[in-house]
């Protein structure tokens, strides 16, 4: 499941599962996780960027931290890109990544996790 966030407009920060994606016409149909309402909306793609929790345990899958690991500890907004704070999983080093290169993980660390031999 795809969780994504609303970042102008009236449904502003809302938070929603991605349900449909309608390439065509630029449109995603979410689904918001809380809230009054659980009717599905269609949202300009424009407008959404992927949510990610702090806490959640995440890998990078892109930018010049790709294939690292650790657990997020904030996201917040900055020169005009979503960015986490990111502790990673071997050596507790702080990274910050765009939000649009992570992927969330299910797992806690990464399997046999090594820096250089040492680790």
């Amino acid at each position: 499941m795809t969780l994504v966030q609303v970042t102008h407009g009236e449904l502003r920060n809302m938070v929603g599962s991605v349900v449909l994606v309608r390439e065509a016409q630029q449109l995603v149909r979410v689904k918001p996780i809380s809230g009054a309402t659980s009717v599905e909306v269609d949202v300009e793609a424009a407008l959404l960027v992927k949510y990610i929790r702090a806490g959640a345990h995440v890998k990078a899958v892109a930018g010049k931290h790709s294939g690292q690991t650790g657990r997020v500890v904030s996201v917040s907004y900055a020169d005009g890109d979503h960015v986490a704070v990111i502790l990673t999983d071997c050596v507790q080093s702080e990274i910050r990544c765009n939000v649009a290169h992570l992927q969330v993980r299910l797992g806690r660390r990464t399997p046999g996790c090594r820096v250089h031999q040492y680790c």
